[in-house]
């Protein structure tokens, strides 16, 4: 009996694990884009916030705007790290960042609303199938401004 408890705990905690990290579809930048922090291990705490801005500037340069959504999500996450508001944690997904900023501020500040308007148009654009347009954009960097 303790055999399959175990088993039954070990299934249903991987499909947990699966179901909280998605795999990012392929993404083939177009040339010349930098292309090393594309990869879904990168973390935010990789670069400071400013640097994460001025990638996001670069790939807009170059009519990345998927990836200059990406980084501006990185900047966000990267200022609220630092600024001791929120723990990284390669395992944790954006809702539970989320979570942890309502925690933090119950209402008394709108740091939660700011990061959830950079998430809302983050998600649907690296996760799913939605295109990072110019309204996008503009949305989660004022967002990102709003948490600076």
């Amino acid at each position: 009996l303790a055999i399959v408890v175990a088993l039954m705990s070990a299934a249903v905690w991987g499909v947990r694990a699966w179901w909280r990290h998605p795999t990012v579809r392929e993404f083939v930048p177009k040339s010349g884009a930098a292309t090393d922090w594309v990869r879904d291990e990168i973390v935010a705490a990789e670069r400071p916030q400013d640097e994460w801005i001025r990638v996001a500037e670069e790939s807009l340069a170059r009519g990345e705007r998927r990836l200059a959504l990406r980084a501006y999500y990185l900047a966000a996450l990267s200022g609220l790290a630092r600024a001791g508001l929120i723990r990284l944690a390669r395992h944790k997904s954006t809702r539970e960042y989320a979570m942890e900023l309502d925690r933090r501020f119950r209402g008394e500040s709108g740091v939660p609303i700011a990061f959830r308007r950079v998430t809302d148009w983050f998600e649907p654009v690296w996760y799913g199938r939605h295109e990072a347009t110019p309204e996008a954009l503009t949305e989660v960097r004022e967002g990102l401004e709003a948490l600076r």
